[in-house]
């Protein structure tokens, strides 16, 4: 019941005007409907003297969350870059930055973030390190750049060794190159 926690976190914060997480959770439950607001009250929050490391980090999270449910991407990263010139770790908002990037089509800056994703959590081998030169040499392949594409494509085979859809474009590119048997060597790969 929205209607009914705004109330009650109205409430708090009229009694106590220093209770950080009430306004935090006040901005979260309205953030769907009125985001402006939203910003608003977490934008209000910044300018308190004497927070501590982590609430900044949370009223600063608070917000690049109210700027992702307005679309507003470049708000979005500005604040996730400030959260990791607090804490240069935060996965959090490390994996905010990979979605920007992911959803910006920006693959050189997504590999970037997803590698130090890897880095923070220490397992390279539960993410897929190669695919964004995959989604990269898909964009160099339909735009005619066969040399980019087959560049890529292999950087992901080196990254991501058991992915196997860079076999498969690889197979297609040499097949429209006229070299039957190197894309039957790649699409044997593929499968």
């Amino acid at each position: 019941d929205k209607k009914t926690a705004v109330s009650l976190l109205q409430k708090v914060v009229k009694k106590d005007t220093d209770h950080i997480e009430a306004y935090l959770l006040l901005g979260k439950t309205i953030r769907d409907e009125y985001p402006e607001q939203a910003i608003k009250i977490h934008q209000s929050l910044t300018i308190r003297p004497g927070l501590s490391k982590s609430v900044t980090i949370a009223i600063h999270k608070a917000l690049a969350e109210d700027y992702k449910s307005l679309n507003s991407l470049k708000l979005a990263k500005r604040e996730c870059e400030y959260i990791l010139k607090l804490d240069r770790r935060n996965t959090w908002a490390v994996e905010l930055m990979l979605n920007i990037a992911e959803e910006k089509e920006d693959w050189s800056e997504a590999e970037k973030w997803n590698r130090l994703l890897a880095k923070i959590l220490g397992n390279n081998s539960a993410l897929d390190l190669g695919k964004f030169h995959i989604f990269s040499g898909i964009e160099k392949m339909e735009s005619g750049d066969q040399a980019g594409a087959k560049y890529e494509f292999n950087k992901a085979i080196k990254l991501s060794p058991t992915s196997s859809k860079p076999f498969l474009y690889l197979g297609k590119i040499y097949k429209s190159e006229g070299k039957k048997n190197d894309a039957l060597n790649y699409w044997k790969q593929f499968v």
